[in-house]
């Protein structure tokens, strides 16, 4: 092969391979844009969602992300749970409190967990929080986050527990409905013998007085 012939094919091979540069970068970059979109969007949803989002490390010590929707539900700022991860445990009403933590055991076997407690934010007011936790697992399995969403349901709280007195009023009213009912066929036999026996005790006093008064 001719140097002329060698310098075409090299030549060529040069401009394929900076084709090849040039169609893997155009590639790369088309796949940052979508990235950067696909961010954009994540970002908008969980900005602007009432529930609260949240990514934390394995063991839920480190705050790798938390949604303003916690600023919302907690009345606390995000700020203050990056600094302290278990400050969201100290806002759990003390006696839901023992219960949470119990129910936290589970990220040792990195399973989910589910679970709802009642939240008292600064001004002193409750408010019933849903809290659910997934495990995110890495190549090689292990558990190398968690990612969860917490919601207010203290509206759904409310319906249930008015539902329940509700069904207390209802049982209490059949109750006392039946009792009624037994007093009363108690009763009726008490007035049928009383009249059975009026007419034939002397008209005067006492005997007739003490049957009067009984009926």
């Amino acid at each position: 092969m001719s140097a002329g012939t060698h310098g075409t094919a090299a030549a060529a091979s040069v401009a394929h391979l900076e084709a090849e540069v040039r169609a893997l970068r155009e590639a790369n970059a088309a796949q940052a844009r979508e990235l950067r979109a696909l961010q954009s969007r994540l970002t908008d949803l969980t900005e602007t969602i009432d529930e609260v989002f949240w990514i934390a490390d394995a063991a839920i010590t480190h705050m790798l992300y938390i949604s303003p929707g916690y600023e919302r539900l907690w009345g606390r700022s995000c700020s203050s749970l990056y600094e302290n991860p278990k400050s969201f445990i100290d806002a759990i009403h003390a006696d839901d409190r023992t219960r949470v933590l119990e129910g936290l055991t589970v990220q040792r076997d990195g399973l989910p967990f589910d679970h709802e407690y009642r939240v008292v934010r600064p001004d002193g007011s409750l408010v019933w929080v849903w809290d659910r936790g997934y495990p995110v697992r890495g190549a090689d399995g292990t558990v190398d986050r968690y990612i969860g969403v917490a919601q207010d349901v203290t509206e759904r709280k409310g319906a249930e527990a008015a539902a329940r007195r509700q069904e207390t009023l209802d049982a209490i009213g059949q109750m006392t409905g039946g009792l009624a009912h037994d007093f009363n066929n108690i009763l009726s036999v008490i007035v049928g013998h009383l009249d059975l026996i009026n007419p034939g005790l002397p008209a005067p006093p006492p005997a007739r007085a003490s049957v009067d008064r009984a009926l």
